[in-house]
């Protein structure tokens, strides 16, 4: 079952802080771990995604559960990051 769209990372991330990553282009959502890909969503029919609505975004929340830990820090931008500009952020947060 699906109410809307949405991407998710099914395997277990393992120990430790993770930089993750959502990214929507006209058609479909991407996710990154650490600077790599992880899986992605394709928008039916290929049309571009309308996010317009009166709701609030919500993070960590899905259809059958919910992010249970704790949250460093959230960045929004305007634009889809390019995935080397992806890998690059993911680099610098492990140097610290």
């Amino acid at each position: 079952m699906q109410a809307g769209q949405g991407v998710s990372h099914d395997r277990y991330l393992g120990p430790g802080w993770k930089h993750m990553t959502a990214i929507r282009r006209s058609d479909r959502l991407e996710l990154f771990v650490d600077g790599k890909p992880s899986a992605e969503s394709n928008a039916r029919g290929g049309s571009p995604f309308d996010l317009a609505h009166s709701q609030p975004l919500l993070i960590g929340f899905g259809g059958t559960g919910y992010f249970s830990g704790r949250i460093q820090e959230v960045r929004v931008h305007r634009r889809a990051l390019a995935p080397e500009v992806v890998k690059g952020l993911a680099e610098s947060e492990r140097r610290g």
